[in-house]
Protein backbone atom coordinates (compact mmCIF):
# COMPACT_ATOMS: atom_id res chain seq x y z
CA UNK A 1 0.00 0.00 0.00
CA UNK A 2 1.27 3.49 -0.75
CA UNK A 3 1.65 6.14 1.78
CA UNK A 4 -1.04 8.11 -0.23
CA UNK A 5 -3.51 5.02 -0.06
CA UNK A 6 -2.36 4.45 3.64
CA UNK A 7 -3.58 7.71 4.29
CA UNK A 8 -6.58 8.12 2.48
CA UNK A 9 -7.49 4.26 4.29
CA UNK A 10 -6.73 5.67 7.69
CA UNK A 11 -8.95 8.85 7.32
CA UNK A 12 -11.70 6.97 6.39
CA UNK A 13 -11.72 3.93 9.00
CA UNK A 14 -9.48 5.81 12.24
CA UNK A 15 -11.20 5.51 15.44
CA UNK A 16 -11.71 8.81 17.11
CA UNK A 17 -12.83 8.70 20.80
CA UNK A 18 -12.68 11.51 23.41
CA UNK A 19 -11.72 11.07 26.86
CA UNK A 20 -14.45 12.13 29.92
CA UNK A 21 -12.53 12.64 32.51
CA UNK A 22 -13.81 16.10 34.14
CA UNK A 23 -16.72 17.45 35.61
CA UNK A 24 -16.34 20.06 33.21
CA UNK A 25 -15.92 17.52 29.71
CA UNK A 26 -19.39 16.01 31.59
CA UNK A 27 -21.37 19.51 31.84
CA UNK A 28 -20.40 19.40 27.94
CA UNK A 29 -20.65 16.46 26.95
CA UNK A 30 -23.66 17.15 24.53
CA UNK A 31 -21.62 19.30 22.62
CA UNK A 32 -18.58 17.38 22.84
CA UNK A 33 -20.75 14.23 20.84
CA UNK A 34 -22.32 16.03 18.69
CA UNK A 35 -18.88 17.09 17.45
CA UNK A 36 -18.53 15.96 13.89
CA UNK A 37 -15.83 12.84 13.38
CA UNK A 38 -16.38 11.82 17.35
CA UNK A 39 -17.50 8.57 16.67
CA UNK A 40 -16.61 7.81 20.58
CA UNK A 41 -16.44 8.77 24.40
CA UNK A 42 -14.11 7.01 27.20
CA UNK A 43 -14.65 7.48 30.58
CA UNK A 44 -11.93 7.58 32.72
CA UNK A 45 -13.39 6.94 36.32
CA UNK A 46 -10.61 7.26 38.22
CA UNK A 47 -9.45 10.88 37.32
CA UNK A 48 -13.42 12.08 37.12
CA UNK A 49 -13.34 11.22 40.67
CA UNK A 50 -10.75 13.32 41.08
CA UNK A 51 -12.45 16.12 39.01
CA UNK A 52 -15.97 15.63 41.22
CA UNK A 53 -13.88 15.40 44.62
CA UNK A 54 -14.65 11.89 45.51
CA UNK A 55 -11.10 10.84 44.47
CA UNK A 56 -10.64 7.00 43.97
CA UNK A 57 -14.48 6.57 45.10
CA UNK A 58 -14.86 5.04 40.90
CA UNK A 59 -18.56 4.41 41.79
CA UNK A 60 -19.90 7.14 44.21
CA UNK A 61 -23.46 7.82 43.24
CA UNK A 62 -22.11 11.22 41.38
CA UNK A 63 -19.78 9.45 39.54
CA UNK A 64 -23.06 7.10 38.33
CA UNK A 65 -25.08 10.48 37.68
CA UNK A 66 -22.48 11.42 35.10
CA UNK A 67 -21.92 8.14 33.61
CA UNK A 68 -25.93 8.29 32.96
CA UNK A 69 -25.90 11.67 31.50
CA UNK A 70 -22.52 10.44 29.31
CA UNK A 71 -24.13 7.28 27.80
CA UNK A 72 -27.60 9.76 26.70
CA UNK A 73 -26.21 12.35 25.35
CA UNK A 74 -23.59 9.37 23.29
CA UNK A 75 -26.79 7.34 22.58
CA UNK A 76 -28.59 11.12 21.43
CA UNK A 77 -25.86 12.05 19.36
CA UNK A 78 -24.92 8.39 17.59
CA UNK A 79 -21.84 7.85 19.48
CA UNK A 80 -20.63 5.26 21.38
CA UNK A 81 -20.06 5.54 25.13
CA UNK A 82 -17.00 3.61 26.48
CA UNK A 83 -15.73 3.24 29.76
CA UNK A 84 -11.82 2.25 30.65
CA UNK A 85 -12.40 0.01 33.61
CA UNK A 86 -15.48 -1.71 36.10
CA UNK A 87 -14.76 -3.70 38.66
CA UNK A 88 -14.19 -7.51 37.14
CA UNK A 89 -15.51 -8.49 34.46
CA UNK A 90 -19.24 -9.12 36.14
CA UNK A 91 -19.37 -5.68 35.99
CA UNK A 92 -18.13 -4.97 33.19
CA UNK A 93 -21.25 -7.17 31.86
CA UNK A 94 -23.63 -4.69 33.53
CA UNK A 95 -22.01 -1.64 32.69
CA UNK A 96 -22.62 -2.49 28.85
CA UNK A 97 -26.25 -3.12 30.25
CA UNK A 98 -26.66 0.26 31.52
CA UNK A 99 -25.77 1.59 27.85
CA UNK A 100 -22.41 1.30 27.73
CA UNK A 101 -20.94 0.05 24.77
CA UNK A 102 -17.09 -1.15 25.26
CA UNK A 103 -15.08 -1.35 28.39
CA UNK A 104 -11.56 -2.18 29.72
CA UNK A 105 -11.35 -4.60 31.05
CA UNK A 106 -8.90 -4.01 34.42
CA UNK A 107 -7.79 -0.67 35.51
CA UNK A 108 -3.88 0.40 33.96
CA UNK A 109 -2.62 0.49 37.56
CA UNK A 110 -3.73 -3.09 39.06
CA UNK A 111 -2.25 -4.56 35.87
CA UNK A 112 0.91 -2.77 36.42
CA UNK A 113 0.81 -3.73 40.14
CA UNK A 114 -0.04 -7.17 39.69
CA UNK A 115 2.67 -7.48 37.14
CA UNK A 116 5.34 -5.87 39.96
CA UNK A 117 3.93 -8.78 42.27
CA UNK A 118 4.61 -11.29 39.51
CA UNK A 119 7.94 -10.24 39.17
CA UNK A 120 8.97 -9.83 43.16
CA UNK A 121 7.65 -12.82 43.25
CA UNK A 122 9.27 -14.62 40.58
CA UNK A 123 12.99 -12.99 41.96
CA UNK A 124 12.24 -14.36 45.46
CA UNK A 125 11.74 -17.33 44.50
CA UNK A 126 8.35 -18.05 45.75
Amino acid sequence: MSPREYTDTANDEILVAVQIETKEAVKNIEEIASVEGVDATFVGPSDLSASYGVRGEHWHPTLLKAFERVIDACEAAGVAPGIAFGKGSDHCKELIDQGFRFTGIGEDLDYLAAGTQARVRMFRGS
